[in-house]
């Protein structure tokens, strides 16, 4: 029954609830905003809805009203979202009833410079915005007609299900707006103004252009900086804005937003350190020098032709452990040749590279150059990924099945870095140390977007003995973030066909959270989490996980719940179930109690067997410890003897043996040593008692040494001299 359950919330979340139809949407006309800046035209007003139905397929989902401004002066209560697209004028009474609306929990979807103007177009200023962000709107810089782009940012509620740094693009004649937000969390895109472009290192700058947030009231905003009628509307773009808006829609009504993080163990991005191994081959000894220093993980994309003439060099390439995968037989452009020739310079490459090491997962064209047929060769000669894409719309990789659903395919790696040929060549850098600081920077960036960042060197340009201070800089640089992953290629498509493979379904009520995450592949997945924004009803600081299928870790981060699971078996699933408390058990405050009780107990168990241990080998004196003169232990039962000479009272009806004279000598001196007096030599030599003390590692001495014994309970302390001739007279 409880699979049936979850099977019906699948299919309820694969068909993109359907059943949510009754939400209610006010889509508001923003017809005094058009007379002001068109002189009385509204075509800007009619086309919002276009956008929203049509484009963005909305309509069948969510019942979507449309009204002019002064609707706002009505009853808001009967809608979960109100709409304000581009509403530059809205007087301040309607711009009330919006801020009423959100502070009982309602959701708000903005665009752009809304109620900086009064409806009949006088300023106003950006006072209301300012309220609405929590930010400080800027003065654009982008120029109107260059090509621009809002860079997403993964793991906001709205950007769980979107690639880390997608370019979303718009058309040239937007005007962008651009805030500046202190709260990191509340950033979901940037501007840029190349996007997946030209990109120019001097520019790269982090300013805000989408912003979701949660108001301490319950209300959630989603602002734009630009009209959303400016998104290209193509194939492309359409496949990650239409997912996109819907779930943007039910988080802003309400709903919780579940995904998979974008990498293993929940890290907040990925490095892959890879070099095209060519002309002037040798030179990677100089970077593989480099990498065993730091320790970290390579990828070597060899070029075949190259590799045959150094074979003392791809030994030490096998040595060190890396990844080698290919960049060709020879330097010659795949873009220019036919399907067969392609498979066939491919299996040449694949059968040296099988001999010298594991046989390679991966192909790196030369110049990047490849055409309609290079993914089909690789495929058809058992390659799984393609390190070029021909859209670098995105800063992670992307999944390209064999066929619609199929759990086999290719994973391409869109350019979205600056390598050295780019420095070198394109901008005509020279200077280490510049080159090294773009590069960092870069890394910034898509370390911001919780992308993948590739380090991209060639062997004739930053394997070069004057260069390799560049490599290592960022080397460094990348080390000083313990949350990021530095993996081969092979280990980060091996991860995304895993990732593919995963799915997610939910079904909430006002006061719990249940859902479901499948593995569909016949391989284990290893170190997933999943990030759960939770519903409006259901704060993250009262969430509580009431029920687990399989043992998991749990934390909030970033005001979202997180849970980490070590390991998911093939064609199994976990579910768990969330719901509203006060803070119990399941609270973040007191997750680790547990641990924490056990960990105290361990420690006063431990302290007392240490002390039993101490007393028992240490502390507790018994007979065993008294040695003979020859160092064997004593036999009471040959030396009967008591305390100072006298006859034990257990063998007192015995007769007592005569001992040898040395032997009672030795006998008397142990006795004396387990009272507690300590032996000191004196300089007088007396030549009247043999042997010395063998007992609690006091050293021979001669047999002429003469022993006074301290007593403790001496009045005088230490004497200076002997007080008695004769030992035996101290204990008469």
């Amino acid at each position: 029954m409880r699979r049936f359950a979850i099977l019906a919330a699948l299919l309820f979340t694969l068909t993109g609830f359907a059943a949510e139809t009754h939400n209610r949407v006010l889509l508001v006309r923003p017809n005094a905003t058009s007379r002001f800046m068109n002189e009385g035209d509204t075509t800007m007003a009619l086309n919002y809805g276009a956008v929203f139905r049509n484009d963005l397929l909305l309509g069948g989902y969510y019942n979507i009203t449309e009204a002019p401004e002064n609707a706002l002066l009505g009853d808001l209560r009967k809608y979960d979202l109100i709409i304000l697209p581009g509403t530059v004028c809205l007087d301040s009474a309607a711009w009330l009833e919006v801020k009423r609306f959100l502070n009982n929990g309602g959701g708000v979807l903005a665009t752009w410079a809304i109620s900086c103007r009064n409806n009949d177009g006088s300023w106003r200023g950006y006072r209301d915005l300012a309220e609405l962000l929590g930010a400080e709107p800027l003065d654009t810089e982008i120029e109107i007609g260059k090509p621009s782009a809002l860079q997403l940012r993964f793991g906001t509620p709205i950007t769980l299900n979107v690639p880390p740094g997608y370019y979303l693009r718009l058309s040239p004649t937007v005007v962008p707006m651009k805030v500046n937000v202190d709260r990191k969390r509340d950033i979901a895109g940037y501007w840029s103004t190349d996007g997946y472009f030209e990109r120019d290192p001097s520019i790269i700058k982090r300013e805000a252009g989408l912003i979701v947030r949660e108001l301490p009231q319950g209300g959630r905003v989603v602002w734009f900086g630009a009209n959303i009628d400016g998104m290209h509307a193509d194939s492309i773009n359409r496949e990650v804005y239409q997912p996109m808006f819907h779930q943007m829609f039910k988080w802003l009504m309400g709903a919780s937003a579940v995904g998979v993080e974008a990498w293993p163990k929940g890290r907040e991005s990925a490095v892959i350190i890879h070099g095209d191994i060519e002309d002037q081959f040798a030179n990677v000894e100089n970077i593989i020098n480099l990498f065993e220093k730091y320790n970290v993980k390579t990828t070597f994309n060899l070029l075949v032709e190259e590799g045959m003439k150094h074979p003392d060099v791809i030994k030490r390439l096998v040595k060190n452990g890396g990844e080698l995968g290919l960049h060709g037989d020879t330097h010659d452009r795949f873009g220019e040749q036919s399907l067969d020739q392609q498979v066939q310079r491919l299996k040449r490459a694949i059968e040296y590279v099988s001999k010298v090491s594991e046989r390679p997962t991966g192909f790196r064209p030369p110049e990047l150059s490849y055409n309609q047929f290079t993914m089909t060769a690789v495929r058809m000669t058992g390659l799984d990924y393609l390190m070029a894409d021909d859209v670098p719309d995105r800063d992670y990789p992307r999944w390209r099945p064999d066929s619609p659903g199929s759990l086999e395919g290719l994973v391409t790696y869109p350019k979205g870095e600056l390598d050295d040929y780019d420095l070198v060549d394109r901008f005509k850098i020279s200077d280490a140390a510049t080159m090294s600081a773009i590069m960092i920077k870069d890394f910034e960036r898509i370390h911001d977007m919780r992308g993948l960042y590739r380090l991209n060197y060639h062997s004739q340009m930053l394997s070069k003995p004057e260069l390799t201070m560049v490599v290592e800089q960022v080397i460094k640089e990348l080390q000083r973030h313990d949350n990021i992953w530095i993996a081969t290629t092979r280990e980060v498509t091996n991860w995304m066909k895993a990732r593919e493979a995963l799915q997610v379904a939910t079904l909430a009520t006002d006061s719990s959270l249940k859902f479901m995450i499948t593995n569909r592949s016949d391989k284990p997945v290893e170190n997933v989490v999943l990030r759960v924004a939770a519903p409006r009803t259901i704060p993250v600081e009262q969430m509580m996980l009431a029920s687990i299928s399989k043992s998991c870790t749990y934390d909030v981060r970033d005001s979202c719940y997180m849970i980490y699971l070590p390991k998911l078996k093939a064609n199994d699933d976990f579910t768990a179930l969330l719901v509203k408390g006060s803070g119990g058990l399941y609270n973040q405050k007191t997750r680790d109690l547990p641990f924490k009780f056990f960990k105290l107990a361990f420690i006063i168990a431990a302290i007392f067997l240490g002390g039993a241990l101490y007393y028992f080998f240490f502390s507790r004196r018994t007979e065993k410890s008294l040695l003979t003169a020859d160092g064997k232990p004593l036999d009471f039962d040959k030396h009967d003897t008591g305390i100072y000479g006298a006859p034990s009272p257990m063998r007192s009806s015995l007769p007592a043996p005569e001992p040898e004279e040395e032997n009672v000598e030795a006998f008397r001196t142990s006795v004396r040593m387990y009272a507690g007096l300590q032996p000191t030599k004196t300089a007088k030599k007396t030549g009247d008692k043999p042997g010395g003390l063998p007992l609690l590692g006091v050293p021979e001495t001669d047999s002429a040494s003469k022993y006074v014994y301290n007593d403790p309970g001496h009045k005088g302390g230490r004497p200076s001299k002997p007080e008695f001739e004769n030992p035996d007279d101290h204990w008469k």
